[in-house]
């Protein structure tokens, strides 16, 4: 019997290996898990287009203006309108899931929970400021499993699935991946917040903020949490701490971290959950170099001018 040649040897080595492995219950499962997982950010993309597209269709409109929780916490026709245009993509797409959505609350359902901000940013908006942004986020419990953020100013779209990675896909098309940094000194980290619209009370933040002002490069307060988490992932910021957030603030961005690498726990480093009072995010070492700050356990001497 003549001997098969060593290539075809191991073309069937490789085969069988690979067939083995394709029929594992656990590598099945994972590529089960993934393929849903793309299968929810197609639609969260597709919703997250749609409301960015209201928003900028009526961004010179009119506005009419009214408050919610306090005088300080605006919603406008635009909110209720771009709200309107993500949850019709999503009830089209996903009609037995649950919703929680900023302006219209919740809406039971049997499957996944659809988490909705269909303007983060409002005050942003009604200063005709162009920093604001629709969040789309798909969650099985306290598991996300689909995140995207949508700035239809700049035309920039973060997406990230669950074991899958994440994107930030620009107007022309063009996509790069999302990766968080990794900085090794607090002095060189550019980092971001927010301060809550209670302007008094434990979580106000501004303790927190003059603590960490003295040990890093530079704060930024841009006003649309979406965002910052977003600029997180993407590498454009090194680390975000806030509190008293709402879960559709905090949602979709917490996928895009996890999927850039990062790490989201809540400020004292608990675990996070969308409906956590306080939020962290940036690689491990850079909340390593955060927290200790924000918590006021490092306090680094300011330089002289």
């Amino acid at each position: 019997m003549r001997a098969q040649p060593s290539s075809a040897r191991r073309s069937s080595r490789y085969r069988r290996r690979m067939g083995d492995e394709a029929s594992s219950p656990r590598r099945w499962r994972r590529l089960r898990a993934v393929t849903v997982a793309k299968e929810l950010l197609d639609v969260a993309i597709a919703a997250a287009r749609a409301g960015g597209a209201v928003l900028i269709e009526m961004r010179d409109a009119a506005l009419e203006i009214a408050t919610k929780r306090g005088e300080l916490d605006l919603v406008t026709q635009v909110d209720r309108a771009a709200e309107a245009a993500v949850l019709d993509v999503v009830r089209d797409r996903r009609p037995n899931d649950a919703i929680l959505a900023e302006e219209s609350g919740e809406a039971p359902g049997d499957g996944l929970t659809w988490i909705v901000d269909p303007l983060d940013g409002t005050t942003n908006f009604t200063h005709r400021l162009p920093h604001y942004a629709v969040s789309v986020g798909v969650y099985d419990g306290t598991r996300g499993l689909a995140g995207v953020v949508y700035d239809p100013v700049r035309d920039e779209l973060f997406a990230a699935a669950a074991e899958a990675g994440g994107f930030l896909e620009r107007g022309d098309g063009h996509r790069t991946p999302l990766r968080v940094t990794r900085p090794q000194r607090p002095e060189r980290m550019l980092v971001a917040t927010g301060f809550a619209y209670r302007k008094h009370g434990e979580t106000v933040n501004v303790a927190e903020f003059e603590r960490v002002l003295v040990g890093v490069q530079g704060i930024r307060r841009a006003g649309a949490a979406t965002l910052d988490l977003a600029y997180v992932a993407a590498g454009r910021l090194d680390g975000f701490w806030e509190y008293r957030l709402g879960p559709w603030d905090t949602a979709a961005g917490a996928v895009l971290v996890s999927e850039a690498g990062g790490t989201v726990v809540q400020v004292d480093g608990a675990p996070w959950s969308p409906w956590s009072p306080s939020v962290a995010a940036g690689h491990a070492d850079a909340l390593n170099l955060l927290l200790p700050l924000v918590r006021g356990e490092l306090r680094p001497t300011a330089e002289e001018p």
